[in-house]
């Protein structure tokens, strides 16, 4: 079945307990891969790929009167999806500071 649709991308480790570890070469032949045995009802675990894994961002020297939703569409136009952006509170003030978090995905 791997060599029919990823047709010799990837690598194989022979694990412990009757288990394989395949190694895809791209994200095609992971993408390709990961359909297949979905499709065939396997049981398999995968790591996300680096690619689609979201990260954390911290913007700073931003006003705190600015609008997250400024923020949000600034980061949008450079083709940036944000999942949620807030302003950093100091403990015990509750006064928002000039540091705003972003956590994000990988550019579309």
């Amino acid at each position: 079945m791997l060599e029919s649709v990823a047709s010799g991308d990837y690598e194989i480790k022979i694990l412990q307990g009757e288990r394989v570890k395949i190694q895809t070469k791209s994200p095609e032949s992971y993408s390709t891969i990961y359909k297949e045995l979905k499709n065939r009802s396997t049981e398999f675990f995968t790591y996300q790929p680096k690619q689609e894994r979201s990260f954390r961002v911290v913007l700073k020297r931003i006003h705190p009167s600015t609008s997250t939703d400024d923020i949000k569409q600034a980061l949008e136009d450079l083709h940036h999806k944000p999942n949620n952006i807030w302003n950093v509170k100091i403990p015990k003030q509750e006064n928002p500071t000039h540091i705003f978090h972003r956590p994000a995905t990988q550019s579309q």
